[in-house]
Order: structure tokens, then sequence, then C-alpha cells
């Protein structure tokens, strides 16, 4: 019986092999960082790239912070700021009690904090809308005319002296007065409200 001996990988055999294992590694992790499309569909592939990144965008949130969102799904660990109870998130419900605050159609002002220009308000409270007090020049042009008559008369009889019984009669007159002016109007918006421009976004707040 012939027993064949296997000669060792030679060493310049080893390197070679070892190259190609390293080429294909980092192939693999080219086409994973730059052409992450190309797995679309794959259930099982990731770009771990990605992952790194969007872990690292999720934890530089703290827990209750506010955020607008342009989507209609708030994402993992987000709740959408719609007045909702807080039962289940105990680290969101320490930071704001009960409930999310209510920011639907709300457009947020920031905290006074001592400034001087929004004075009196605490942190989370409700302003309702306002106009402020203000007020307007405006210019109105009048003409006019006024008009008196008078009619003397002599009483009817028998004719008087003018020296010994002197009638200079009973004047009586009327007057009447017109006047007209003109402006200049410029009607408001017919909105049910004073506002800016705006864009609508969805308010989400941190939750775990």
């Amino acid at each position: 019986m012939k027993i064949e001996e296997k000669r060792p990988m030679s060493f310049r055999t080893l390197i070679m092999a070892v190259s190609a294992c390293i080429a294909l590694l980092v192939a693999v992790l080219i086409a994973l960082n730059y052409a992450p499309n190309a797995f679309a569909g794959d259930a099982t592939s990731f770009n771990p790239t990605s992952v790194a990144v969007q872990a690292r965008a999720a934890s530089d949130y703290p827990i209750g912070a506010v955020a607008a969102y342009r989507g209609d799904t708030p994402p993992v660990g987000w709740l959408e700021c719609n007045g909702q109870s807080t039962t289940g998130y105990p680290e969101l419900a320490a930071v704001v009690g009960a409930n999310v605050p209510d920011l639907r159609g709300e457009f947020i002002r920031g905290l006074d904090s001592g400034r001087g220009v929004d004075a009196g308000r605490a942190l989370g409270s409700a302003q309702a809308d306002a106009m402020e007090r203000h007020s307007h020049q405006t210019t109105i042009t009048v003409s006019g005319r006024t008009s008196v008559t008078a009619s003397p008369y002599h009483s009817a009889g028998a004719a008087r002296s003018l020296v010994t019984t002197p009638n200079f009669g009973s004047p009586f007159g009327g007057a009447s007065f017109s006047a007209s002016g003109t402006g200049t109007s410029t009607s408001v918006g017919s909105g049910a409200e004073t506002r800016p421009r705006n864009v609508a976004l969805m308010y989400i707040i941190k939750a775990q």
C-alpha cells in the first residue's frame, strides 16, 4: 500500500492566500460603506456606518427634548406632542409630568428667564393670542358752507310814525351747514387670527 505524504504549504502560497482574503474583505467593506443600496430588499443586510450614525444621533437628544419632525409617524423612542399620557415612560414623566405638552397648532416661544421681554411666564405655560396696543393717524378733508337770511317786516295796520313809534320789524332767519369728507381705508385680511408665514411640521418629544 502506497502512502502519499502531504507536503507543507509553501510560504509563498500562504502569502497569496492571505492577500486574497484581505482583498475580498476590503471589497465587501467598500460595498457596504459606499453602495448600501446594492443590498436593497435584503432583510439580513445592514450598513454598520449608518447604524452607528443613527445610534449616535438618537443618544445626542436628552429625554424630554422637543424637535420638529417632517413625518406622519414619530421615530422609535419619540412621541408626538399631542398631550398624551406619559404612562410607560418613567424617565419622560420625571421631566414633563403626567402628559407630554400639546403643541398641535402652536408656536414655541423661548422662556423669558428674567430677561423682561415676556415676564411672568412659567416653564411649559400656555399663552393666548393677543394684538399689541397701537394707534393709526388718519387725515380727513372737510368742505362746508354756511348761510344766514333775515327779513325785516312791519306789523299790519295803520301807518306809524318812524319818529314817535319806531317799528323796525322782527327779523328772523335760518342757517344751513353741509360737510363732506374723504378718506382712505385699507382692509385687513379675512383670516381669523394674526400669524406669520409658517410651515406645518410635527413636534415630537424624546421619550426613551
